[in-house]
């Protein structure tokens, strides 16, 4: 069973990746919030509780920027990197390919359920 009360935040500044990201969050049964900008990020951290962050490879180096940012100020808050190649992040907890069920079952992992995913 999942736990709808752990939050995770998704940061991207890809609206169409945002869309994606968080309903892989939602099916693997937490809730979350988006973040478009690393101040945005920054501010959501500062004034709220969350329990994961996901991050993508973004273009402009707001991954790294915020990876560097979250391993200094929150280096106990586990991160999640997802893109299209599995890409290792120095700072980031675990990486994963971004197929659907990869992220489902590796973000379940990460906050404590073991609950089986639908493989689609």
């Amino acid at each position: 069973m999942t736990d709808s009360s752990k939050r995770v935040l998704v940061l991207t500044s890809d609206p169409a990746l945002a869309t994606s990201r968080v309903g892989l969050v939602r099916a693997a049964g937490f809730a979350c919030e988006v973040a478009g900008t690393g101040d945005y990020a920054r501010q959501l951290l500062e004034a709220e509780r969350f329990h994961l962050v996901l991050l993508g490879r973004e273009p402009d180096g707001l991954d790294k920027a915020i990876e560097r940012w979250l391993h200094e100020r929150y280096p106990e808050l586990p991160t999640l990197k997802v893109d299209n190649f599995g890409t290792e992040s120095e700072y980031a907890s675990r990486t994963t390919d971004s197929a659907p069920s990869s992220v489902v079952a590796t973000l379940r992992a990460m906050l404590g359920d073991s609950s089986p995913v639908p493989l689609h």
